[in-house]
């Protein structure tokens, strides 16, 4: 194997690093952006522009000036999946630390604003959900792990030494 499988212009690492840039800035802006929500946006506004022509029956007024579904359960997965995706990649690309935390903050933020403007009371939620994912969170030590022992194993060469093959 060659430094360059994993650190050139096709690499693993090049690959990984634009998954971590996708999913700490543009998985944020999608959640601001929902295209459901923005659809359901303008036919409210389309709603209440035309309010005395309007022939909207009460279940399609309700439907459209509902809020949104905020989906918990896919958001705590997201969080768990980053988690894992980062501490796996980590020790061949530590910058993946800091654009994961950066990308959980910005995430943080634009959920409580999509939660808090857009979004429908959620459904009272059993604490089965939480623990399930506190569980999966234990595996995060786990997956650092597995990261070190297979990429310093590919990368380390006959002698003990990082970098196999540097020459073409």
């Amino acid at each position: 194997l060659k430094l360059a499988d994993f650190y050139g212009s096709s690499g693993v690492v090049r690959t990984a690093f634009f998954v971590f840039i996708t999913n700490s800035f543009v998985n944020p802006i999608v959640t601001i952006f929902d295209p459901p929500f923005v659809l359901k946006k303008l036919l409210k506004k389309k709603a209440l522009k035309d309010e005395k022509n309007n022939k909207l029956t009460q279940a399609e007024a309700n439907d459209i000036f509902e809020g949104m579904d905020f989906g918990i359960d896919w958001r705590y997965g997201y969080m768990v999946e980053t988690m894992l995706y980062v501490a796996f990649y980590a020790p061949v690309m530590p910058m993946a630390l800091v654009m994961t935390l950066v990308g959980l903050v910005i995430s943080y933020w634009t959920e409580k604003y999509v939660f808090l403007k857009n979004c429908l009371l959620p459904n009272s939620l059993s604490s089965q959900l939480q623990e399930c994912m506190i569980e999966y969170l234990e595996w995060v030590g786990f997956m650092y792990a597995l990261g070190n022992l297979i990429f310093y194993t590919i990368l380390q060469d006959s002698n003990g030494n990082m970098g196999i093959e540097t020459t073409p």
